[in-house]
């Protein structure tokens, strides 16, 4: 774990600080005539710094999508070029659909069938509800026109579920694309057979904006953190990633961490999103991610109210500053240690 401190904000500050407090021509004149110098108190601020760690990282795509067909047919026509981008529900097969019109144009015959049965069995049903208050027909004859009917009614509800079947059958002929992001090479050609729930994909699309990086942490580091989270000795943060590629940095965001520790590795695995719009970042990556989850205040920020400094003064002040320097430096190095506190 490393300190992130800005040395050069502070030796700045130092230096602004004496330049302000070096005498001035006036004040060298008058000094014979004052009795001593006057200095106000100097206030010292407490400045938040982030805790970093470095840990190592593998790139994984926030979504990959297989594709496969769901009815069975020849491919007639690929829709999309290899390695193209893909946008959800673009057509990327056709599959042979003429069975498959056949089957709704049956389904349609069969549901007007039903529809006119149904027409006639309401008819003799009505008929004979007013003849059984002549006693002309018996009530066996009633009953048996009520199922009748109701029969029809229940195979009219089967016949447009077989309809809807039929047209979900021949939409499935146009193999859509599931979600967006690039297509891999087709795994299929066209004039080839393929058949519903096959194991082998035609083709896979893989999102690359967002994508995810699964970061390995050891359990143990993730125990002490949280325990001098709750001593007090760290402050809670927010949880921040940042990678660097080249001349490019990204900064995401922690999405989770996992609730289980791998027994093997004794390692915990924390989930980073980062945004990927020149599509650089690509899955199975390898990368080092620095990790901000904790922080801690450090006192080295002077500030100036007011004060008239001898030239000695100022150069005690000078070696102070040197002093505190390198005790920031050694503050980094236990920190980097794990012996803060």
């Amino acid at each position: 774990m490393k300190l992130k401190i800005n040395t050069f904000m502070l030796l700045s500050s130092f230096i602004v600080f004496l330049t302000a407090c070096r005498p001035s021509k006036a004040n060298k004149q008058s000094a014979s005539t004052r009795p001593r110098q006057q200095v106000d108190v100097v206030t010292i601020a407490e400045q938040s710094v982030s805790l970093v760690d470095v840990l190592p990282a593998r790139a994984v795509a926030s979504k990959v999508a297989e594709v496969r067909p769901q009815v069975t047919g020849i491919i007639l026509k690929r829709h999309f070029v290899e390695g193209s981008r893909i946008e959800a529900g673009q057509p990327l097969y056709q599959i042979d659909d003429v069975i498959y019109q056949a089957n709704v144009a049956s389904a349609q015959a069969k549901l007007a069938q039903t529809n006119a049965n149904l027409v006639t069995a309401k008819a003799e049903l009505k008929r004979y509800k007013t003849l059984i208050k002549d006693k002309s027909v018996s009530q066996q004859s009633v009953d048996q026109a009520q199922a009748q009917f109701d029969a029809l009614n229940a195979e009219l509800a089967m016949d447009k579920a077989a309809l809807h079947k039929a047209n979900i059958e021949l939409t499935y002929t146009q193999v859509l694309a599931p979600i967006s992001g690039i297509i891999s090479k087709s795994n299929i050609t066209e004039g080839a057979l393929v058949s519903a729930g096959q194991s082998d994909a035609l083709a896979s699309i893989t999102q690359l904006d967002p994508i995810y990086f699964d970061i390995k942490q050891a359990s143990s580091e993730i125990n002490k953190l949280q325990q001098r989270i709750a001593a007090g000795e760290l402050q809670s943060v927010e949880n921040r990633a940042k990678i660097t590629l080249g001349n490019s940095s990204y900064k995401g965001k922690l999405l989770f961490n996992e609730v289980s520790v791998n027994p093997n590795t004794d390692t915990v695995t924390i989930r980073a999103e980062f945004e990927n719009k020149d599509k650089r970042l690509l899955p199975g990556m390898f990368a080092r991610i620095e990790l901000t989850q904790a922080g801690v205040y450090i006192v080295f920020w002077f500030h100036k109210k007011r004060c008239s400094l001898t030239v000695k003064v100022s150069r005690v002040f000078m070696w102070l500053t040197m002093i505190i320097l390198l005790k920031l430096e050694l503050l980094k190095l236990a920190v980097q240690l794990g012996k803060i506190g």
